[in-house]
């Protein structure tokens, strides 16, 4: 299945896009990149710049190793670069969750990549999208090796991946965790449980009014006590649990 990589730009390492996207190329079927930059003008400029230096950087590397040949030709042509930049609000991901999700479809066909991002935007990008969204969260990885006295290499893919094809970095789908698939469910079945809380205490906001209306004001200021007592348990209810499923959750990256 072709896949669309959405790619968080924020760090100013541009050889971690360069591994991040021949990876992707090579073994996760990905075919549209796309790059996500942080939203707001002050931003915008410094966004852009990263982007074209990382494609510059890929481009000279296809002319040196053959092994970025293919994600050179993947990358969008110059004059079609901006086109393939999409802006987010990246402490409040959220707010651009159903203009990405209309815009690339189904989340099995999407991976979000947040390892040039820092911890905060990756909890964030992570809190949002998995509980309502996106859920192929993924994090590329050198082995400690890598940072050993000894290694003697360049940290770049053609020199992660010996000649046996054995890989001196890991590349993780946060989706694919057990434990974080099964509190990501939770919290999915718990917004389902909060949902139907504030549908009924609509029900029985619009039974007040009419109750009010009709001039039965006993009877009303009962169902609005319930209704607000609804209310409460539903927020309450939400922020237990999010508490609950996101001790030490956040903790991963580091």
């Amino acid at each position: 299945m072709a896949k669309t990589l959405l790619l968080l730009v924020q760090s100013h390492q541009v050889d971690t896009y360069v591994n991040v996207l021949t990876h992707c190329i090579k073994h996760e079927q990905v075919e549209n990149i796309v790059f996500v930059g942080r939203e707001g003008l002050a931003n915008e400029s410094l966004s852009d710049e990263l982007v074209e230096k990382i494609c510059t950087r890929i481009r000279e590397l296809a002319g040196q190793n053959d092994v970025y040949k293919s994600v050179s030709q993947s990358l969008p042509p110059d004059e079609r670069l901006k086109d393939k930049v999409e802006r987010i609000d990246f402490l409040r991901p959220h707010l651009s969750l159903g203009r990405l999700k209309k815009k690339f479809g189904r989340s099995e066909a999407v991976i979000i990549d947040i390892t040039a991002a820092s911890t905060e935007v990756s909890n964030s990008v992570m809190a949002s999208f998995m509980t309502d969204g996106f859920e192929h969260i993924c994090y590329f990885a050198l082995h400690d090796k890598v940072y050993s006295s000894s290694w003697g290499k360049t940290r770049l893919y053609h020199d992660l991946v010996d000649g046996k094809g054995q890989a001196n970095y890991s590349y993780s789908d946060f989706s694919k965790s057990d434990s974080i698939k099964q509190s990501f469910d939770r919290l999915r079945s718990h917004g389902k449980w909060i949902r139907a809380l504030l549908l009924l205490s609509s029900l029985l906001v619009i039974t007040v009014v009419v109750l009010l209306f009709t001039q039965q004001t006993n009877l009303a200021q009962i169902l609005a006590l319930i209704s607000a007592l609804t209310i409460i348990a539903g927020f309450m209810e939400s922020i237990l649990n999010i508490s609950k499923q996101f001790t030490g959750l956040f903790s991963i990256k580091d």
